[in-house]
């Protein structure tokens, strides 16, 4: 190993260094050959060169170094401390990074206040920080993350809550990785603010996608606590419900998914996957396959169900694209007072068994159906049964163009 060191007034003790040097305090660069440094103590080194083989530092003290060159090979820095460093166009083979500042803002965890999220917040106010969470904490009163604050979880980092009414809001940039990050019980939640993140991963509260964990309870509880402007986004898996997933009356929300991949199935008999809430404007619910089961005996229902009592409030801003729609045992889409919505390029496919119900009804119960286009949707039907592609009932300034409807009774019913 050939380590070539520009030392700046450095002092080393003399008995390190006896078989090559005496005493080294010198500006000139030095060569050092196979020697083992045992917690040196290097004062505003500059370091530069090539750094290869495999050297070995224990328990080094570098304060406010400058690192230039190349470090390459197997080296092992145990227990440094490194005090304000500059590292200068380095380039680190094999190396594993914990914890990298994000979101541009200063990096910190709870252990630099006491091991509290509420001690924490309270204690960096507004000033903006990065507070990276990584193990699990319990809270046990309301507590709010500002939108100065981002807030990651990695590792075994974790919120746990049992304490009723409590609530959990993040209003800063949130990250985490696929998997559980809140444990709530006894009615503690967790809210996002407004554009807090780009998207909700329902993996956070614990939902499996493994076609075998009661999803749906789950993924209720967090649509019950939306506001407005969220975005949930489910990754490829089977979501398994036994009820139809209320979707609340709020504005903007986006359920998305990976396409075919994302499932989200209900293995109740005759019953849909999302019932939407009449005045949930500006929804959306894209690149999915929802699935249900069963055979059909109670008429109307639909894989998504909108205004289900036929209020007299219409839905507005609807909009149902690119989804694969497989219904034994209700209509694909049906509902009451939809207007200003767009359906389309969906595919109403029962996987080449029968219908239940209709692919897509919309009724005027509540009120007239208006400014609707269906456009570019497949419906498919491999029995004819008392069924329609498309069923219209008092439709008015709406546009049905570029549909492919095949195998039912009726193509497109008034």
């Amino acid at each position: 190993m050939i380590v070539r060191l520009l030392l700046a007034g450095l002092l080393l003790a003399a008995p390190l260094w006896a078989q090559e040097f005496e005493q080294v305090n010198t500006t000139s660069p030095q060569t050092l050959e196979n020697k083992t440094l045992t917690s040196p103590s290097l004062a505003a080194p500059s370091i530069s060169g090539t750094v290869t083989g495999t050297p070995t530092i224990p328990g080094a003290t570098l304060p406010n170094p400058t690192i230039t060159g190349t470090v390459a090979g197997s080296p092992t820095i145990t227990s440094p401390t490194i005090n304000s460093p500059v590292i200068a166009t380095p380039t680190i083979s094999g190396a594993t990074a914990t914890v990298p500042k994000q979101f541009s803002a200063d990096l910190v965890t709870p252990e630099n206040y006491s091991s509290s999220l509420a001690t924490t917040v309270s204690t960096i106010g507004a000033t903006p920080k990065h507070v990276a969470v990584l193990q699990n904490y319990t809270v046990s009163a309301n507590l709010t993350f500002p939108s100065t604050m981002a807030v990651s979880m990695s590792g075994s980092g974790g919120i746990t809550c049992s304490t009723a009414g409590v609530t959990i809001t993040f209003n800063g940039p949130f990250a985490s990785d696929l998997r559980q990050v809140f444990t709530l019980s006894g009615g503690c939640k967790v809210v996002f603010g407004a554009g807090s993140v780009p998207a909700l991963y329902p993996h956070w509260w614990g939902v499996k996608g493994d076609d075998s964990n009661a999803d749906g309870v789950i993924i209720q509880d967090i649509l019950s606590n939306l506001t407005a402007g969220t975005n949930i986004f489910f990754p490829c898996g089977t979501y398994r419900t036994s009820a139809a997933i209320t979707i609340a009356a709020i504005t903007n929300q986006n359920l998305t998914g990976s396409g075919s991949c994302t499932i989200l199935k209900n293995v109740t008999s005759n019953d849909g996957i999302f019932s939407v809430t009449a005045g949930a404007n500006n929804l959306q619910i894209a690149n999915m396959k929802l699935l249900g089961t069963g055979t059909l005996s109670t008429l109307g229902r639909g894989l998504i169900y909108v205004n289900p009592s036929g209020s007299a409030t219409p839905t507005t801003g609807a909009n149902f694209h690119d989804l694969w729609l497989a219904a034994p045992s209700t209509s694909g889409i049906s509902g009451n007072c939809l207007t200003d919505s767009k359906i389309q390029n969906n595919f109403f496919y029962n996987d080449g068994s029968a219908y239940g119900e209709h692919g897509l009804y919309l009724s005027n119960a509540g009120c007239v159906t208006t400014r609707v286009k269906v456009t570019g949707n497949y419906l498919y039907n491999t029995a004819s049964g008392n069924s329609a592609g498309v069923t219209l009932r008092q439709w008015q300034d709406s546009d049905i163009t570029g549909n492919t409807v095949i195998g039912w009774k009726y193509g497109i019913l008034p």
